[in-house]
């Protein structure tokens, strides 16, 4: 729940378009990286789902210092 929060706070269409140009940047330091290209084109056909680990890595983050 409290990353739904975190997500639901910081989410706008802006945000949104910035992570997955950010995801899609990735691509090219993934090749070679199995697991890695694959999680990665998880997150980018998923737009939610790539969101709430945004928040996930961001509420770790806060809670981390």
């Amino acid at each position: 729940r409290p990353v739904s929060v975190v997500a639901e706070e910081l989410d706008s269409v802006e945000r949104r378009e910035a992570l997955h140009r950010a995801l899609h940047g990735l691509r090219e330091c993934a090749d070679g990286l199995p697991r890695v290209s694959a999680a990665l084109e998880l997150l980018l056909s998923d737009d939610d789902l790539a969101w709430h680990w945004t928040a996930c890595a961001l509420l770790a983050e806060e809670l981390a210092d």
